[in-house]
Protein backbone atom coordinates (compact mmCIF):
# COMPACT_ATOMS: atom_id res chain seq x y z
CA UNK A 1 0.00 0.00 0.00
CA UNK A 2 1.41 3.39 -1.07
CA UNK A 3 2.00 6.00 1.58
CA UNK A 4 0.26 9.33 0.72
CA UNK A 5 2.54 12.35 0.18
CA UNK A 6 1.68 15.46 2.09
CA UNK A 7 0.75 18.26 -0.34
CA UNK A 8 1.46 20.83 2.34
CA UNK A 9 4.99 19.56 2.77
CA UNK A 10 5.62 19.89 -0.99
CA UNK A 11 4.38 23.45 -1.12
CA UNK A 12 6.49 24.45 1.87
CA UNK A 13 9.59 23.02 0.25
CA UNK A 14 8.90 24.93 -2.96
CA UNK A 15 8.43 28.12 -0.98
CA UNK A 16 11.68 27.50 0.87
CA UNK A 17 13.53 27.04 -2.42
CA UNK A 18 12.03 30.21 -3.90
CA UNK A 19 12.81 32.47 -0.95
CA UNK A 20 16.20 30.96 -0.28
CA UNK A 21 17.64 32.01 -3.69
CA UNK A 22 18.87 35.58 -4.27
CA UNK A 23 20.12 36.81 -7.67
CA UNK A 24 23.33 38.92 -7.67
CA UNK A 25 22.79 42.70 -7.47
CA UNK A 26 23.35 44.49 -10.78
CA UNK A 27 26.24 46.99 -10.95
CA UNK A 28 25.23 50.68 -10.91
CA UNK A 29 25.60 52.47 -14.24
CA UNK A 30 28.46 54.95 -14.63
CA UNK A 31 27.24 58.54 -14.71
CA UNK A 32 29.43 61.69 -14.88
CA UNK A 33 28.71 65.40 -14.88
CA UNK A 34 30.89 68.49 -15.08
CA UNK A 35 30.79 72.23 -14.51
CA UNK A 36 33.08 75.26 -14.36
CA UNK A 37 33.72 76.32 -10.80
CA UNK A 38 34.81 79.78 -11.90
CA UNK A 39 34.75 82.12 -14.88
CA UNK A 40 37.81 83.60 -16.57
CA UNK A 41 38.38 87.28 -15.84
CA UNK A 42 41.51 88.71 -17.44
CA UNK A 43 41.20 91.88 -15.36
CA UNK A 44 42.39 95.23 -16.75
CA UNK A 45 44.36 94.94 -19.99
CA UNK A 46 46.67 97.50 -21.56
CA UNK A 47 46.63 96.91 -25.31
CA UNK A 48 49.79 98.98 -25.74
CA UNK A 49 51.69 96.36 -23.73
CA UNK A 50 53.03 93.37 -25.66
CA UNK A 51 53.03 90.99 -22.67
CA UNK A 52 50.34 88.24 -22.89
CA UNK A 53 47.79 88.12 -20.07
CA UNK A 54 47.14 84.60 -18.73
CA UNK A 55 44.39 83.20 -16.50
CA UNK A 56 43.21 79.71 -15.50
CA UNK A 57 39.89 78.06 -14.70
CA UNK A 58 39.15 74.77 -12.98
CA UNK A 59 36.69 72.39 -14.66
CA UNK A 60 35.21 70.22 -11.90
CA UNK A 61 33.59 66.83 -12.48
CA UNK A 62 31.84 64.15 -10.46
CA UNK A 63 30.98 60.54 -11.31
CA UNK A 64 28.54 58.06 -9.79
CA UNK A 65 29.82 54.50 -9.98
CA UNK A 66 29.12 50.95 -8.92
CA UNK A 67 30.99 48.98 -6.26
CA UNK A 68 34.10 48.43 -8.40
CA UNK A 69 36.75 50.95 -9.54
CA UNK A 70 36.10 52.04 -13.13
CA UNK A 71 38.55 53.59 -15.56
CA UNK A 72 36.77 56.33 -17.48
CA UNK A 73 37.59 58.60 -20.41
CA UNK A 74 36.45 62.19 -19.85
CA UNK A 75 36.26 64.71 -22.72
CA UNK A 76 36.02 68.48 -22.13
CA UNK A 77 34.87 70.40 -25.21
CA UNK A 78 34.72 74.14 -25.89
CA UNK A 79 32.79 75.43 -28.87
CA UNK A 80 33.91 78.10 -31.33
CA UNK A 81 33.44 81.80 -30.76
CA UNK A 82 29.65 82.38 -31.06
CA UNK A 83 30.02 85.44 -33.30
CA UNK A 84 32.87 84.47 -35.64
CA UNK A 85 32.45 80.67 -35.35
CA UNK A 86 36.25 80.44 -35.18
CA UNK A 87 38.47 78.47 -32.81
CA UNK A 88 41.62 80.50 -33.39
CA UNK A 89 41.15 83.11 -32.24
CA UNK A 90 37.97 83.34 -30.23
CA UNK A 91 36.53 86.79 -29.53
CA UNK A 92 35.02 88.81 -26.71
CA UNK A 93 32.66 91.61 -27.73
CA UNK A 94 32.63 95.17 -26.43
CA UNK A 95 29.63 95.61 -24.13
CA UNK A 96 28.79 99.18 -25.12
CA UNK A 97 25.82 100.37 -27.14
CA UNK A 98 27.60 103.53 -28.34
CA UNK A 99 30.38 101.73 -30.25
CA UNK A 100 31.44 98.28 -31.38
CA UNK A 101 34.63 96.33 -30.92
CA UNK A 102 36.03 92.85 -30.42
CA UNK A 103 39.05 91.45 -28.60
CA UNK A 104 40.78 88.20 -29.51
CA UNK A 105 41.54 85.57 -26.86
CA UNK A 106 41.72 81.81 -26.64
CA UNK A 107 41.47 78.79 -24.33
CA UNK A 108 44.20 76.17 -24.18
CA UNK A 109 44.78 72.68 -22.80
CA UNK A 110 48.28 73.56 -21.55
CA UNK A 111 49.97 76.37 -19.65
CA UNK A 112 52.32 77.07 -22.56
CA UNK A 113 49.29 77.93 -24.74
CA UNK A 114 50.30 75.58 -27.55
CA UNK A 115 47.20 73.33 -27.77
CA UNK A 116 43.84 75.04 -28.28
CA UNK A 117 40.85 73.65 -26.39
CA UNK A 118 38.34 72.63 -29.06
CA UNK A 119 35.50 70.20 -29.60
CA UNK A 120 34.78 66.97 -31.45
CA UNK A 121 34.65 67.57 -35.18
CA UNK A 122 35.99 71.12 -34.80
CA UNK A 123 39.20 72.72 -36.00
CA UNK A 124 40.72 72.05 -32.56
CA UNK A 125 40.42 68.87 -30.46
CA UNK A 126 38.73 68.53 -27.05
CA UNK A 127 40.68 67.92 -23.87
CA UNK A 128 40.76 64.14 -23.24
CA UNK A 129 41.97 62.52 -20.06
CA UNK A 130 41.59 59.12 -18.39
CA UNK A 131 40.97 58.72 -14.68
CA UNK A 132 39.92 55.91 -12.35
CA UNK A 133 36.60 56.43 -10.54
CA UNK A 134 36.49 54.81 -7.10
CA UNK A 135 33.38 52.86 -6.02
CA UNK A 136 30.07 54.67 -5.62
CA UNK A 137 31.17 58.31 -6.17
CA UNK A 138 34.32 60.21 -7.09
CA UNK A 139 35.11 63.78 -8.10
CA UNK A 140 38.04 65.87 -9.31
CA UNK A 141 39.05 68.82 -11.46
CA UNK A 142 41.26 69.70 -14.38
CA UNK A 143 42.74 73.06 -15.37
CA UNK A 144 42.16 74.96 -18.61
CA UNK A 145 44.15 78.04 -19.59
CA UNK A 146 43.06 81.38 -21.06
CA UNK A 147 45.24 83.95 -22.79
CA UNK A 148 44.85 87.42 -24.31
CA UNK A 149 47.76 88.62 -26.46
CA UNK A 150 47.51 92.45 -26.59
CA UNK A 151 50.06 92.85 -29.39
CA UNK A 152 48.33 93.90 -32.61
CA UNK A 153 45.00 94.64 -30.88
CA UNK A 154 45.53 98.31 -30.02
CA UNK A 155 42.74 99.16 -32.46
CA UNK A 156 40.13 97.80 -30.04
CA UNK A 157 38.41 100.63 -28.09
CA UNK A 158 38.66 100.80 -24.32
CA UNK A 159 35.79 99.39 -22.28
CA UNK A 160 34.32 96.15 -20.91
CA UNK A 161 34.44 93.03 -23.11
CA UNK A 162 32.71 89.72 -22.51
CA UNK A 163 31.68 86.41 -24.07
CA UNK A 164 29.77 83.26 -23.08
CA UNK A 165 31.54 80.20 -24.45
CA UNK A 166 29.65 76.86 -24.59
CA UNK A 167 31.38 73.97 -22.79
CA UNK A 168 30.40 70.31 -22.38
CA UNK A 169 31.66 67.20 -20.61
CA UNK A 170 31.24 63.77 -22.21
CA UNK A 171 32.39 60.40 -20.90
CA UNK A 172 32.60 56.66 -21.46
CA UNK A 173 34.16 53.67 -19.73
CA UNK A 174 37.72 53.37 -21.00
CA UNK A 175 38.32 50.52 -23.41
CA UNK A 176 40.40 49.72 -26.45
CA UNK A 177 39.94 52.45 -29.04
CA UNK A 178 38.12 54.81 -26.69
CA UNK A 179 38.40 58.42 -27.85
CA UNK A 180 36.42 61.66 -27.86
CA UNK A 181 34.85 60.78 -31.24
CA UNK A 182 33.50 57.39 -30.13
CA UNK A 183 29.76 56.79 -30.65
CA UNK A 184 29.71 55.31 -27.13
CA UNK A 185 30.49 58.70 -25.64
CA UNK A 186 27.73 59.94 -23.30
CA UNK A 187 26.92 63.63 -22.82
CA UNK A 188 27.23 64.42 -19.15
CA UNK A 189 26.74 68.19 -18.88
CA UNK A 190 26.64 71.41 -20.89
CA UNK A 191 27.15 74.92 -19.52
CA UNK A 192 28.56 78.34 -20.44
CA UNK A 193 31.92 79.69 -19.40
CA UNK A 194 31.93 83.46 -18.96
CA UNK A 195 35.05 85.21 -20.27
CA UNK A 196 35.58 88.91 -19.57
CA UNK A 197 38.12 91.73 -19.38
CA UNK A 198 38.37 95.51 -19.29
CA UNK A 199 40.53 97.34 -21.83
CA UNK A 200 41.98 100.41 -20.15
CA UNK A 201 42.55 103.82 -21.73
CA UNK A 202 46.24 104.22 -22.53
CA UNK A 203 48.61 106.59 -24.28
CA UNK A 204 52.34 106.07 -24.80
CA UNK A 205 54.80 108.68 -26.03
CA UNK A 206 56.96 106.70 -28.43
CA UNK A 207 59.53 109.30 -29.42
CA UNK A 208 60.34 113.03 -29.45
CA UNK A 209 62.90 114.71 -31.66
CA UNK A 210 65.17 117.64 -30.82
CA UNK A 211 64.15 121.07 -32.08
CA UNK A 212 67.41 122.55 -33.38
CA UNK A 213 67.40 126.18 -34.50
CA UNK A 214 70.86 125.73 -35.96
CA UNK A 215 73.74 128.20 -35.96
CA UNK A 216 72.84 131.87 -36.07
CA UNK A 217 75.58 134.22 -37.32
CA UNK A 218 75.79 137.74 -35.90
CA UNK A 219 72.80 139.42 -34.26
CA UNK A 220 69.23 138.07 -33.96
CA UNK A 221 67.54 140.62 -36.24
CA UNK A 222 65.07 138.22 -37.90
CA UNK A 223 62.89 135.29 -36.88
CA UNK A 224 64.69 131.95 -36.75
CA UNK A 225 62.30 129.03 -37.19
CA UNK A 226 62.62 125.31 -36.56
CA UNK A 227 60.43 122.23 -36.05
CA UNK A 228 60.45 118.91 -34.27
CA UNK A 229 58.09 115.97 -33.83
CA UNK A 230 56.23 114.11 -31.09
CA UNK A 231 55.22 110.54 -31.86
CA UNK A 232 52.66 108.74 -29.67
CA UNK A 233 50.14 105.91 -29.65
CA UNK A 234 46.76 105.97 -27.86
CA UNK A 235 43.95 103.45 -27.52
CA UNK A 236 41.51 103.53 -30.43
CA UNK A 237 38.74 106.15 -30.16
CA UNK A 238 40.31 107.69 -27.04
CA UNK A 239 40.25 111.54 -26.96
CA UNK A 240 43.45 113.09 -25.62
CA UNK A 241 45.45 116.34 -25.41
CA UNK A 242 49.18 116.90 -25.79
CA UNK A 243 50.64 119.68 -23.66
CA UNK A 244 54.09 121.32 -23.47
CA UNK A 245 55.35 123.01 -20.30
CA UNK A 246 57.33 126.27 -20.29
CA UNK A 247 60.71 124.61 -19.91
CA UNK A 248 63.41 124.75 -17.26
CA UNK A 249 64.44 128.40 -17.68
CA UNK A 250 61.12 130.21 -18.22
CA UNK A 251 60.54 133.73 -16.94
CA UNK A 252 56.85 133.41 -16.07
CA UNK A 253 55.20 132.33 -19.32
CA UNK A 254 58.19 133.36 -21.45
CA UNK A 255 60.22 130.37 -22.61
CA UNK A 256 63.98 130.82 -22.57
CA UNK A 257 67.06 128.87 -23.57
CA UNK A 258 70.04 129.24 -21.27
CA UNK A 259 73.55 129.95 -22.59
CA UNK A 260 76.99 130.65 -21.13
CA UNK A 261 76.12 134.13 -19.82
CA UNK A 262 72.43 134.69 -20.40
CA UNK A 263 69.21 133.62 -22.10
CA UNK A 264 67.54 133.67 -25.49
CA UNK A 265 63.75 133.85 -25.68
CA UNK A 266 61.86 131.47 -27.96
CA UNK A 267 58.33 130.12 -28.41
CA UNK A 268 56.57 126.90 -29.46
CA UNK A 269 53.40 126.69 -31.57
CA UNK A 270 50.77 124.20 -32.73
CA UNK A 271 50.47 125.62 -36.27
CA UNK A 272 52.95 126.32 -39.04
CA UNK A 273 51.92 130.01 -39.12
CA UNK A 274 53.09 130.18 -35.51
CA UNK A 275 49.98 131.95 -34.24
CA UNK A 276 48.72 129.29 -31.76
CA UNK A 277 50.99 129.02 -28.75
CA UNK A 278 51.48 125.46 -27.50
CA UNK A 279 51.14 125.28 -23.74
CA UNK A 280 49.86 123.05 -20.95
CA UNK A 281 46.81 124.82 -19.52
CA UNK A 282 44.60 122.88 -17.16
CA UNK A 283 41.52 123.54 -19.31
CA UNK A 284 43.31 122.13 -22.40
CA UNK A 285 42.69 125.32 -24.40
CA UNK A 286 46.32 125.67 -25.58
CA UNK A 287 47.09 121.97 -26.00
CA UNK A 288 47.03 119.93 -29.22
CA UNK A 289 43.92 117.69 -29.33
CA UNK A 290 43.79 114.21 -30.81
CA UNK A 291 41.83 110.96 -30.93
CA UNK A 292 43.59 107.63 -30.64
CA UNK A 293 43.62 105.12 -33.47
CA UNK A 294 45.61 102.34 -31.81
CA UNK A 295 48.45 103.18 -34.20
CA UNK A 296 51.31 105.66 -34.09
CA UNK A 297 50.37 109.34 -34.54
CA UNK A 298 52.73 112.28 -35.11
CA UNK A 299 52.48 115.93 -34.05
CA UNK A 300 54.74 118.69 -35.35
CA UNK A 301 56.08 121.26 -32.91
CA UNK A 302 56.80 124.61 -34.59
CA UNK A 303 59.46 126.73 -32.90
CA UNK A 304 60.58 130.32 -33.31
CA UNK A 305 63.36 132.49 -31.93
CA UNK A 306 62.27 136.12 -32.18
CA UNK A 307 64.58 139.11 -32.92
CA UNK A 308 66.33 140.13 -29.69
CA UNK A 309 69.64 141.11 -28.22
CA UNK A 310 71.76 138.72 -26.20
CA UNK A 311 74.93 139.15 -24.23
CA UNK A 312 77.18 136.33 -25.43
CA UNK A 313 77.74 133.67 -28.05
CA UNK A 314 77.67 129.97 -27.35
CA UNK A 315 75.23 127.08 -27.20
CA UNK A 316 71.78 127.79 -25.75
CA UNK A 317 69.35 125.02 -24.75
CA UNK A 318 66.22 124.18 -22.81
CA UNK A 319 64.23 121.02 -21.92
CA UNK A 320 60.47 120.77 -22.45
CA UNK A 321 58.26 118.22 -20.70
CA UNK A 322 55.58 116.65 -22.92
CA UNK A 323 52.35 115.61 -21.18
CA UNK A 324 49.49 113.58 -22.66
CA UNK A 325 46.14 114.00 -20.88
CA UNK A 326 43.28 111.54 -21.54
Amino acid sequence: MKKPVSLLQFYLMAAWLAFGYCAPASAAALSCHGYAAENINFGNINLLDSTPVNRIAQISYGCDNGDQPTEVLLCISAGPSPVSLSYDPRYMQLVDTSQSGSLAYNLYQDAAATTILGSTGGAAAPLAFITTIVPYYDEGSITIYGRVAPFGQAGSPNGYYGAALPLKLSYMANETGANCSSPKLVLGQTWSLQVETFVTSQCHINQTSTLNFGTVPGLLTNNVDGASAINLTCTNALPYYVGLDNGQHADGAIRRMQGPNGYIQYELYRDSQRTQRWGNAGDNTDKAPGTGTGSSQAFTVYGRVMPQTFTSSGTFSDTIVVTVTY
